[in-house]
């Protein structure tokens, strides 16, 4: 939800604040390396529907603000974990906001949780997460967000209806640092609470590299097995409708062992790992 575009052009500037923000309140660093085969021509559908979304958009009034972007990524890395078992996945989100701070859109992504087929009937393979939210100026440089997200998958996870609410309150200081606190009260539909806590920081190096970095922690021990110390740090260039990412990520394990719920999903913690990253938005 920035709205903050000086030293760029009116018709780029909007398709990065776009971008930026989406990746920002969906914890993304995505890359587009390769596609198979098999998934290439649901990468395909997800451009046709962003484009038609893109011609739609102009019908709407000019105190509101209708996006799309599209993103491939070789891997949905989230809050130190793969939500592709390494794979990579088409994504595609729709947003709407006002320029009274409302805002509403949709989140869908292709997800891989590693079960095995054979053994386990119906396997998740999308992800939809739809969205609503206020974004709030309380000082000059401070602005204060909340919304509520429900993350829904098209099939189950390891054999179980994994459907769950999250809940999300940001700071952010002028266009250089966020701090997100996210709760799921009922963390993939298993009954336990899971938090998470994440420092953004930004800085503009020209009017179309930016450098930024994320350190975050996530308390999912209950549920998952571990919890996770997770951060990254890279550099974005920002040309009209695109921005290139290249990005370095990692995560540990930060607690020992204590799921509490017979449960065989417990993601493995990123090894060093870069990706190089391409979104468009419109």
């Amino acid at each position: 939800m920035d709205q903050e575009a000086e030293g760029r052009n009116l018709a780029s500037g909007l398709a990065m604040i776009s971008i930026d923000s989406i990746m920002r309140r969906h914890n993304l660093f995505i890359s587009f390396l390769s596609l198979p085969t098999g998934r290439l021509s649901k990468f395909s559908s997800t451009l046709a529907i962003a484009c038609a979304a893109c011609l739609v958009s102009g019908g709407f009034p000019a105190w509101a603000d209708f996006s799309a972007s599209l993103h491939g990524t070789n891997n949905y890395v989230y809050r130190g974990y793969s939500k592709s078992d390494g794979h990579p996945v088409a994504q595609l989100n729709l947003d709407y906001e006002h320029d009274i701070g409302f805002f509403v859109g949709v989140w869908t992504s292709m997800v891989d949780f590693g079960e095995d087929e054979d053994e386990f009937d119906d396997p998740a393979r999308v992800e939809i997460s739809p969205y609503i939210g206020w974004s709030i100026p309380v000082l000059e440089d401070w602005r204060f967000e909340a919304y509520v997200t429900r993350y829904i998958y098209a099939g189950k996870i390891f054999g179980h209806s994994a459907d769950y609410n999250e809940y999300y309150g940001l700071v952010h200081f002028r266009d250089l640092a966020s701090f997100q606190f996210a709760w799921a009260p009922d963390f993939f539909s298993h009954g336990q609470s899971a938090f998470d806590y994440e420092l953004s920081l930004r800085y503009p190096i020209s009017d179309v590299l930016e450098i930024s970095g994320t350190l975050g922690y996530t308390q999912t021990k209950q549920v998952l097995e571990y919890d996770y110390l997770y951060w990254d740090g890279g550099i974005s260039w920002f040309f009209k409708y695109a921005v290139l990412d290249f990005r370095y990520v990692q995560s540990v394990h930060a607690t020992s062992n204590a799921k509490r719920v017979p449960w065989p999903y417990d993601p493995k913690k990123l090894a060093p790992t870069f990706l190089f990253t391409i979104s468009v938005g419109f």
